[in-house]
């Protein structure tokens, strides 16, 4: 059960590696797979007609229902097509009394993901405190989990020059990254890129294959819902892995790319991505996650800023444009450890590989 949206403007804020790219995983662990994505589960009764499953992973709780109108008599039925169901929690589900304050939605997830995970036997959290907070309170297994994956065909092999000299933020402008972007010692350091795909026709494709019209055809005409489905899958499939393939390519035109201070309390995907692509990468440093920074270590696989200090920034971007072997050096040994640790096929096997032997998944 795959959480999609309506249009490309909030659709492109989701990796394909968190998301489609998670099936990319199973296959290639022998794993055979439905997708269902969120806005067809009215049709979902039908796609799965005549088929038994062994497991039911949803991506992710913190969202799937948005756009799927799941409710508990849903969840009661995604239950009963299988003994194990693993809900994946690709957001942190705590956030501080400042930014709820600001962002009141964060807040109000809550119950909603507390409703669905009544219905899970495993859970899986991106935020390593998520992790534990689950198995305690809940009473079901949890682990943490590096969801941000990097299908391993993506890991790009010949990696070109930067064609400015500058690094790149290439993520979404919220809260307090607008101040970051025009901090007077990085305005000639450090540049917003826009998301490649907006040249090209993707994104009207995209706003089209989910039109309301295509769900009320098949919900109107069940006997055809499969059938129109796996059509609508297939697209959906070669517009994000398209789609992906350009913003990874994208990331090559700075020194670096920065990764800005973010609500959840993880490495963003941007960050497994621009690793995957060969650029050296300039990320916040965490605070209260030592698992989460001990994924790369620093200086040698990743350049970190305290989230108060853009001079630290200033600092490591002046270090690559100085000593352009330097960043050569972190992107290369950062590449090396996603190969090894970090793509979704090694993800998909570890997960597995907990749910079936209780085997804890190691990062390094």
């Amino acid at each position: 059960m795959q959480h999609e949206v309506h249009n490309w403007r909030d659709g492109r804020l989701a990796s394909y590696s968190c998301h489609l790219g998670i099936e990319e995983g199973l296959r290639a662990n022998n794993v055979e797979v439905l997708t269902v994505t969120s806005p067809w589960f009215s049709c979902a009764k039908q796609i799965c007609k005549g088929k038994k499953f062994d497991q039911v992973w949803i991506n992710d709780i913190s969202h799937v229902w948005e756009h799927g109108n799941i409710g508990r008599a849903e969840l009661e039925w995604l239950a009963s097509l299988a003994p194990i169901r693993i809900g994946f929690c690709a957001e942190s589900l705590e956030y501080s009394p400042e930014i709820n304050s600001a962002f009141p939605w964060f807040e109000k997830r809550r119950p909603t993901i507390e409703l669905v995970l009544k219905y899970m036997t495993h859970g899986v959290c991106t935020d390593e405190k998520d992790a534990e907070t689950i198995t305690a309170q809940k009473g079901i297994p949890a682990i943490w989990a590096v969801l941000a994956a990097v299908p391993e065909r993506y890991i790009i092999q010949r990696i070109p020059p930067p064609s400015r000299r500058m690094a790149i933020f290439c993520g979404t402008i919220y809260h307090e990254r607008k101040k970051w972007l025009e901090y007077a010692q990085l305005k000639n350091l450090l540049s917003y890129q826009k998301s490649p795909e907006d040249r090209t026709i993707y994104p009207l494709l995209f706003d089209k294959l989910h039109s309301v019209r295509v769900y009320r055809f098949a919900e109107k005409n069940l006997s055809l819902a499969p059938t129109v489905y796996s059509v609508y899958l297939h697209l959906l499939r070669h517009i994000r892995r398209r789609c992906f393939s350009l913003w990874l390519r994208s990331m090559h035109s700075g020194v670096a790319v920065v990764n800005l201070p973010s609500f959840g309390s993880v490495y963003g995907s941007r960050v497994f991505e621009a690793m995957a692509a060969g650029r050296p990468v300039i990320a916040w440093k965490v605070p209260d996650r030592p698992r989460n920074e001990a994924l790369f270590k620093e200086g040698e696989e990743i350049l970190l800023y305290r989230d108060n200090e853009p001079m630290q920034v200033v600092e490591h971007i002046q270090h690559i444009l100085s000593d352009p072997s330097f960043g050569t050096r972190i992107a290369a040994n950062a590449r090396r450890k996603i190969k090894c640790f970090h793509t979704s096929e090694k993800r998909a096997q570890q997960i597995l590989n907990w749910v079936e032997n209780g085997v804890i998944p190691r990062y390094e």
